[in-house]
Order: structure tokens, then C-alpha cells, then sequence
């Protein structure tokens, strides 16, 4: 039962897992471009494209949706 809901949750990250895989250098301008790119927002400190100029209140997640 727990390898059958680790891989519905590894089916809903899918882009999120081949983004963290590929390791390839990502560079977006802004959250309008990640998004526009398919990222997956938000967008964490520890994974590709992620930069200190898109997060605005430092916590570790760019491109946040307002709440």
C-alpha cells in the first residue's frame, strides 16, 4: 500500500522529480516566465531556476501565489 501512494505521489510531482533528475542549469527572468516555461510554482530553494531575486519574503519559495 505505501509503494502505491508513493507513486501517486511521484505521478502528481512528475515535473517537479524531472526538473530535480535532469540537473541541468534553469535561469527564469521573472515568475511570469517560469510559468510561461510550464514550471511548477512555486519553485523551492533547492530546486533548478529557483533565485533569491524572485522571492520576495525569503523563505525559501519563489513564485508564490497571492493569498
Amino acid at each position: 500500500m505505501a509503494l502505491v501512494f508513493l507513486g501517486f505521489l511521484a505521478y502528481l510531482n512528475y515535473p517537479r522529480l524531472v526538473r530535480l533528475v535532469e540537473n541541468k542549469p534553469v535561469y527564469y527572468a521573472d515568475c511570469s516566465h517560469a510559468r510561461a516555461a510550464g514550471a511548477p510554482t512555486p519553485i523551492y530553494r533547492w530546486e533548478p531556476g529557483y533565485r533569491p531575486e524572485m522571492d520576495g519574503d525569503d523563505d525559501g519559495a519563489a513564485c508564490e501565489p497571492w493569498r
